[in-house]
């Protein structure tokens, strides 16, 4: 196993100084093509602006011209692009999954594995990956463990939204589309530069379409969001950016089928109850940058305010309904110390703080037109976190060509849940981690378009009480990783690659269960949802991405990511049966299963091979608009989606190979202050399961298709 991750960094090593050998060798221009470019992207990956061929991370990308492109404007449906990367769908939103690591974990009892923000400000509930995104400057994907420099909850990696700014420039834009299942969506922007030292930018998107379960009307979109962001720079040093953002999220909500074979022709039939979600988040959030002259000093607070209603039979038994609520306020902020953009040491050191409260009322009245489920008791009500970190970096110049980075980070975490036994009652459960994170590379210039590194970094997930009030450790996940960044033939031919070895511990693995007869299974009467740390695990592979603008119209993109994983042991302990028989509870005669232990397995969501291979080509009209054409596969390999195995979850739990096919056609106007869009996206009508929740398996969309009408002023 050490002997192939060798192998893997020596072969990473090898590509840049092989293909660059090639690219010495070869000529210029082949067959007298129009000579071409590769876009240059600027990342705030490391806490800075740089170009992301100069960073020694492995990061993906995305622009806003690319989700336009593939009229991307959910969160997953974008992530979903990326080799590597896993969407896990659940009653309570998406969880993501890089390179295996991730968590299937609401915030109620734990927290997400992959570091989400939105302009910086962390966001923790699993639904908004659900929700939709709007003017959108890029998206960063960010694999391996990101712990000193984004902290808590990001063992798998991070995930930077960065929406567009308000800038000095008069502009607007508005698009409309609809597509099958009745969809409608729309988004505008408007920017308006109120003075020299003011500029304001709202935008705003609705999206709805109908079910793609029919007919119960689940996995429906009813979205509405709009974000006003204000601008106030009153010299060259100092910028001042004030926002705030709002978004509901309407509809049936999120269901699952039974199984794939029992409607055969149609896999997303479901006659489940009609439900209900209704949830709204906003947010109020600033930004300070100013220049001390030998620094940046940033200060980055933030409030936010989350509400569901949540109303489904996707974990329950199709005769009984239970509704819920959940209410979280959160309140951060983080002031960072920069070094200078002319420095030769680069630098950044900050302090961070979290306050969360989450509440869980009680037993809410059902609006589905099934008899009401009893609640389980214990019953978690709420919890509490708080989080306190200090971090610092610096990447220091050997020489020209040479620079060593070091950075480490102290974490400070405190929870406390509350059980609620009674209507009056109730009962705190508590506990503290700490931990300390670092980092330490090497990176080297071999060529001006081609950048070898080598990482040893760190990181964490905290640790909590699951709904059993069982608690749990903190995960810890150490990497050594080697890649190389490469640009060749003139910027026309892009490179990347990178060799990975993690060392997991203490790995937090959940799965729930349904156990009735309260003799066997004392703990919890009802479905509940337990964490566990289950020991070690290795993961090790290479993820390897290249970008080939073959003319001034023709562009092909080839993703690939290897990964082997495996975990030491996993007791799951007994549950009952899905198909128990009605009032088994009552007389304590319900089937319990027997423990499932599992040894040397795959972790969930970790395919073995995944990968994507996309084409376009721009057919340039006299007037100098065009027409493009694009298509692309995404293929993976058959991955486990969840910890517990059959005979106690559904064999479908298992997905298949799949190879899914997307197709797009475009019109751009030669001003660009138009264009019109297609698209088909799961040509095959592939259905693909996410998960399963006790009988139910959640799956990705069918087939859809749709057209895009945008103008700009």
């Amino acid at each position: 196993m050490r002997s192939l991750i060798v192998t893997s960094a020596v072969t990473v090593l090898g590509l840049g100084t092989a293909t660059l050998t090639l690219a010495q060798n070869a000529a210029d221009e082949s067959s007298g093509a129009e000579s071409a470019s590769l876009e240059e992207i600027v990342v705030t990956a490391e806490r800075r602006e740089e170009n992301l061929q100069k960073t020694a991370l492995s990061i993906t990308a995305l622009t806003a011209e690319d989700l336009q492109a593939h009229d991307d404007t959910a969160i997953d449906s974008a992530l979903r692009d990326v080799a590597g990367v896993v969407i896990q769908g659940n009653a309570n939103g998406a969880y993501v999954f890089i390179r295996g690591v991730g968590a299937s974990q609401d915030t109620a009892i734990g927290g997400p594995a992959v570091n989400l923000n939105f302009d910086g400000v962390y966001q923790q509930q699993t639904e908004i990956p659900l929700s939709s995104m709007y003017d959108v400057e890029r998206v960063e994907v960010l694999r391996g463990p990101q712990g000193t420099l984004y902290g808590r909850n990001a063992t798998a990696g991070s995930i930077n939204i960065i929406t567009a700014d308000p800038t000095d420039k008069t502009e607007a834009s508005g698009s409309v589309g609809f597509g099958n299942y009745s969809l409608i969506k729309t988004e505008g922007m408007v920017n308006v530069p109120v003075s020299s030292t003011l500029a304001v930018r709202a935008a705003m998107l609705s999206e709805r379409h109908d079910g793609y379960l029919q007919p119960s009307g689940y996995d429906d979109e009813d979205n509405l969001g709009g974000r006003l962001k204000v601008l106030y720079k009153p010299n060259s040093d100092v910028r001042l950016l004030l926002a705030g953002d709002y978004l509901h999220i309407g509809g049936v909500g999120n269901g699952g089928v039974t199984s794939l074979a029992t409607h055969p022709d149609d896999p997303w039939y479901s006659t489940a109850a009609t439900g209900k979600t209704d949830l709204t988040s906003w947010r109020v959030y600033g930004q300070l940058d100013w220049n001390l002259g030998f620094g940046t000093l940033t200060v980055l607070p933030a409030h936010q305010h989350f509400f569901k209603f949540d109303n489904n039979v996707i974990i329950v038994p199709a005769t009984t309904s239970s509704a819920g609520e959940v209410e979280e306020r959160q309140d951060t902020a983080e002031v960072r110390l920069a070094s200078s953009a002319g420095s030769k040491l680069t630098w950044v050191a900050g302090v961070y703080y979290l306050d969360s409260h989450t509440t869980l009322p009680g037993g809410v009245a059902s609006q589905i037109a099934l008899p009401a489920g009893p609640f389980t008791f214990p019953y978690l009500s709420g919890n509490k976190v708080s989080s306190k970190a200090g971090f610092a970096q610096a990447t220091f110049p050997v020489t020209s060509a040479l620079r060593l980075t070091g950075g480490a980070r102290y974490n400070k975490d405190d929870k406390t849940a509350f059980d609620e036994t009674s209507a009056t009652a109730t009962v705190p459960y508590s506990g503290s981690w700490s931990s300390f994170t670092y980092k330490a590379g090497v990176e080297l210039d071999v060529a001006p378009q081609s950048l070898l590194y080598a990482n040893v970094s760190t990181g964490f997930k905290a640790g909590g009480l699951d709904q059993g009030f069982n608690k749990y450790n903190p995960e810890k996940l150490r990497s050594y990783s080697v890649g190389s960044k490469n640009r060749f033939f003139d910027n026309r031919f892009q490179l990347n690659a990178e060799a990975f070895y993690y060392d997991y511990k203490d790995f937090q693995a959940q799965y729930g269960y349904r156990c009735q007869n309260s003799a066997a299974c004392p703990t919890i009467t009802g479905f509940a949802n337990t964490i566990v740390n289950a020991g070690t695990a290795t993961l090790y592979g290479i993820d390897l991405e290249t970008s080939t603008q073959l003319t001034s119209v023709d562009r092909i993109d080839l993703n690939y990511s290897y990964l082997h994983s495996v975990f030491d042991q996993l007791v799951i302990v007994p549950g009952t049966a899905n198909n128990a028989p009605a009032g088994c509870a009552a007389t304590l005669s319900c089937n319990v299963l027997p423990n499932q232990i599992l040894t040397n397995q795959p972790l969930s969501n970790a395919p073995r091979n995944s990968g994507s291979l996309s084409y376009e080509h721009r057919f340039v009209l006299a007037d100098s608009s065009y027409i493009s054409l694009s298509g692309d596969v995404h293929y993976y390999s058959s991955y486990w989606t969840l910890y517990r195995r059959p005979p106690q979850v559904p064999a479908e739990s298992l997905q298949d190979d799949y190879s899914k096919y997307n197709a797009f056609l475009g019109y751009n106007a030669a001003d660009d202050r138009w264009s019109l869009r297609g698209y088909v996206k799961n040509l095959a009508n592939k259905a693909i399961v996410t998960s399963a929740v006790g009988p139910a398996l959640t799956l990705q969309s069918p087939r859809t298709y749709g057209v895009t009408f945008t103008a700009r002023l």
